[in-house]
């Protein structure tokens, strides 16, 4: 006779307590503020889509200039990459922000940011790039068009583009959020700054106009 095979029975599955749920809802709660709010690391990250939106919404190109130049496109490249691994490394070990709950979002430091950018970036554009180091400047200088605002040596681009919002904001510190906020201003105040009759477009047709950022010392020492 065959012998009949006895199923045996199907090991009944305990449901997760509710306790380990509640603590896995609160990890999941704290990592997405931690990432999204306070320590923001997809911010770097964000930089070269911001550049490149900008860039293609103010860029006008004249009908022969179907296509950019091939050098500047790669120097442009060049100088977004340095700027998102400098940018990541300061998320990071988050050197900048002041993100302990003492502080809070400060007026008076967002004011002061500008004011020390403008000084930062007078006297560097000035001094070293139309001074000094002329020959690295001249290769920006080439250029009045949007996607070309980064355009230039990369030592140029760590000390203005990067060194004026990082310099100045570790000086006058506030929360993740704000410093992102500035740096979505600052990439399109760049891009905006190299097309046709804008503000910094007096500069590159006359080289001894308007060195700052918002012109505070420019109208001071009479470069406005």
């Amino acid at each position: 006779k065959s012998v009949k095979k006895v199923k045996s029975p199907k090991a009944v599955k305990k449901p997760i307590p509710r306790r380990v749920i509640k603590k896995w809802n609160l990890y999941v709660k704290k990592l997405v503020v931690a990432f999204i709010i306070q320590k923001m690391y997809y911010v770097p990250f964000l930089v070269t889509l911001l550049y490149t939106y900008f860039a293609v919404k103010k860029t006008q190109l004249a009908v022969e200039e179907s296509s950019p130049p091939s050098n500047v496109l790669n120097s442009v490249v060049v100088n977004l990459a340095i700027t998102e691994v400098i940018y990541l490394f300061g998320w990071f070990y988050d050197p900048l922000t002041c993100d302990s709950p003492s502080c809070s979002l400060s007026f008076s430091r967002i004011i002061l940011f500008y004011v020390m950018q403008d000084i930062y970036f007078y006297f560097i554009h000035r001094y070293i790039f139309h001074k000094w180091l002329t020959d690295f400047h001249a290769v920006h200088h080439q250029f009045i068009i949007a996607y070309a605002a980064w355009y230039g040596h990369p030592l140029e681009h760590i000390l203005l583009n990067i060194g004026s919002i990082i310099i100045p904001f570790w000086i006058f510190p506030n929360p993740a959020w704000v410093l992102f906020i500035i740096i979505i201003q600052q990439i399109y105040t760049s891009v905006n700054g190299h097309t046709p009759n804008s503000p910094h477009s007096v500069h590159h047709n006359y080289p001894t106009k308007r060195f700052g950022s918002i012109y505070l010392v420019d109208r001071l020492l009479d470069t406005f």
